[in-house]
């Protein structure tokens, strides 16, 4: 069965490096194409997209608006850094940013946002996937996990067609996406680019007209709440949850690594069964129901899903605020000794919070996954080093 793997939308979160300013200006001076955007974002003073051979590269937002050292949130050298679509579809868009970050010396503090996708004309069970769209809106299959979905399509008065489904909401962690990608190409914005990753994977004999084949995406969206994945067995009976490996671009730096994520994605959040009832006529139990086989998945794979890295909660903005906040106030000569002793109070008492909070959510997860896989990351990491000196010469080249 041909189907086709890539990555749709990548953005992390970073920090310049600490004696240079890498503005619009400094990415000119180095040789890069600029295109300022008159005005930043609500978060940043200064955007821009970096071109390079003619075609854009990467878009970069710095400058903080709120920043710490004004009694702000954000670290004053924040920025993020968005790899524009064209560049996802490259061979190795990972390895293409990872070697831009080393060579401006950036430090990657996470990801902020990626989504996989995987596009086919056909589910590998041989389902046309307008129909099980079709299927799932007339209730006669029933999704588990995510029950916000939201469906588009055309009624012309006959009949109507389905083209588009999405699960989770504007919060959720993973949201799920289900759409004809053909027609949305046609409809919306031509991407060349994608066509050409098509006809490379064999979904298309034409490059140049993919309008005849109806070549569907499922598409998955994972936010920055996930921290870490997690291995998952027994999900309707007694689920067990055990760590596996903190969410990084080690996750996502080939296809054959996109390819088990997706996969283990769509296991849970893509996971539909049929309604079936029992002898008195009432739906039987979701895990009585039998499962809806869309993607094989291989005997030995095992199932991971992304989680959030947290036993209790995270420290706030909030918290952090209302810290400097106190801080201020002790500061603060023209106020009364008690002002300043209550909230130096106040302020130890959210420091040791915070602190606490840090402790375990960052230490007993951290150990354990050390523990578990230095050897493997020790060699990860010596391969992609290997691989970055190589990148960064030919970068260099350029």
């Amino acid at each position: 069965m041909k189907r086709c793997i890539n990555i749709d939308w990548l953005e992390i979160f970073v920090l310049e490096p600490a004696d240079k300013e890498l503005s619009a200006g400094f990415f000119m001076h180095e040789g890069f194409t600029v295109d300022i955007r008159a005005y930043g974002t609500p978060q940043y003073a200064e955007m821009f997209t970096l071109y390079r051979d003619g075609e854009p590269f990467l878009e970069i937002r710095r400058n903080p608006l709120s920043k710490k050292s004004k009694g702000g949130i954000l670290h004053d050298r924040a920025c993020h850094i968005r790899l524009t679509n064209n560049t996802c579809y490259k061979q190795s868009p990972i390895n293409l940013l990872r070697t831009f970050l080393v060579k401006f010396n950036y430090t990657l503090k996470g990801i902020t946002r990626i989504d996989i996708c995987l596009d086919f004309q056909y589910f590998d069970y041989h389902q046309n996937p307008e129909t099980f769209l079709a299927s799932y809106l007339a209730r006669k299959i029933a999704k588990i996990n995510q029950c916000t979905v939201k469906a588009i399509g055309k009624d012309n008065f006959y009949e109507m067609k389905f083209n588009y489904a999405a699960w989770g909401s504007k919060t959720s962690m993973i949201s799920t996406k289900m759409y004809n990608k053909t027609l949305e190409i046609a409809d919306v914005h031509d991407k060349p680019y994608i066509r050409q990753s098509w006809y490379e994977c064999g979904l298309t004999q034409d490059i140049d007209n993919t309008e005849n084949k109806q070549i569907w995406r499922v598409e998955f969206s994972i936010k920055s709440d996930a921290k870490k994945w997690l291995k998952l067995d027994n999900e309707l009976h007694e689920p067990t949850r055990t760590f596996f490996s903190m969410n990084n671009l080690l996750m996502y730096d080939d296809r054959q690594k996109l390819l088990s994520v997706f996969m283990s994605l769509q296991e849970h959040y893509f996971h539909f069964r049929y309604l079936e009832t029992n002898e008195n006529g009432k739906t039987k139990r979701k895990d009585r129901c039998k499962r809806v086989n869309l993607f094989r998945l291989n005997p030995n794979d095992e199932i991971y899903i992304p989680s959030r890295m947290i036993l209790s909660k995270l420290p706030t903005r909030t918290d952090k605020m209302l810290i400097n906040r106190c801080r201020k106030i002790e500061e603060d000569v023209s106020l009364p000794v008690w002002a300043h002793e209550s909230a130096e109070k106040l302020r130890i008492l959210l420091a040791e919070e915070v602190e606490e909070l840090n402790r375990l959510n960052n230490n007993t997860i951290l150990s354990d996954y050390y523990n578990k896989s230095t050897e493997l990351s020790a060699q990860e990491m010596k391969r992609i080093y290997e691989k970055l000196m190589i990148e960064s010469a030919q970068f260099n080249a350029n």
